[in-house]
């Protein structure tokens, strides 16, 4: 037991409160894709065409930024490191573009334009700070741990936060909007991420002999990521996880929608029929 106590470099504290970042990461990535098409669509009335049209372009865009925010990522010097800065300064703006998500002012049945422009606007921007936050954070988990029974640890701690964001991201949302409104929701959620980043934030640091060697060429990494079957584990097991993930907020989605309509049916029609007697 004191031998494989030896082998961590790092306390569990620090461990422990990396993975809890995960939790600010992931908890309105998840709320985005489990909840944000019904809300625009069946909540807002942005006609499902436009949504549609909007999201096939939104796709390219999040493909695109990915490596470029990477690539600064990489390439950042600061007084914090090049990691730490995208946690630090975008931790407080992710959360805040996420609550104003859900604070559409306008209606796509009388104003569609001006509701896909104010979504449009605010998800481009959000993916766009995520991306920058997610990167920065990923990218210093080998930065800080730098032994694989270390990386294994907190990788397994972090699920567990991300299971927890997955059940308030995905399944919680629709109750606190009944509750609380759709802007109080997601207030609720990007407090929550605000409290996890920052609780672990104290505990981030970077090694500089750990640092990633950042001169490596373009196609050479590209050939070497496709061929490592690590990788290719790990991508495969993460491509049916996002799939179970995502079927399972359809399905819930499409429960709370049947029972809204269903509901508002039946008020509907019990309505009918007192004005009938």
């Amino acid at each position: 037991m004191s031998e494989a106590v030896t082998k961590f470099k790092t306390s569990f504290k620090t461990r422990m409160l990396y993975s809890l970042t995960s939790l600010g990461v992931a908890t309105p990535a998840e709320a985005i894709n489990g909840i944000i098409a019904f809300y625009i669509v069946d909540v807002m009335n942005l006609p499902a065409t436009w949504f549609a049209t909007f999201w096939f372009f939104y796709t390219i865009y999040n493909a695109f930024n990915n490596p470029v925010l990477g690539y600064l990522s990489d390439r950042t010097r600061s007084r914090w490191g090049r990691r730490i800065p995208y946690i630090l300064f975008v931790g407080l703006p992710y959360a805040v573009c996420f609550a104003l998500l859900f604070t559409a002012p306008f209606d796509g049945r009388t104003n569609p334009v001006g509701l896909l422009l104010y979504f449009g606007t605010a998800i481009v921007v959000w993916e766009g700070l995520y991306t920058a936050i997610a990167t920065g954070y990923y990218g210093l988990l080998p930065e800080m741990f730098g032994n694989y029974r270390e990386r294994t640890d907190v990788a397994a701690k972090m699920n567990i936060f991300q299971t927890i964001a997955l059940v308030l991201g995905a399944a919680l949302p629709p109750l606190l909007a009944s509750m609380l409104g759709w802007a109080g929701m997601a207030t609720v959620l990007a407090v929550i991420s605000v409290i996890a980043i920052y609780v672990g934030y104290p505990a981030l640091f970077e090694r500089k002999e750990l640092k990633t060697d950042t001169s490596y060429p373009f196609l050479a990494s590209l050939k070497a990521t496709f061929l490592n079957r690590s990788y290719l584990t790990a991508a495969g097991a993460q491509t049916m996880r996002f799939f179970a993930t995502g079927l399972m907020q359809t399905g819930i989605h499409g429960h709370y929608r049947w029972h809204r309509v269903g509901w508002v049916g039946a008020d509907r029609g019990r309505d009918h029929d007192r004005g009938g007697r």
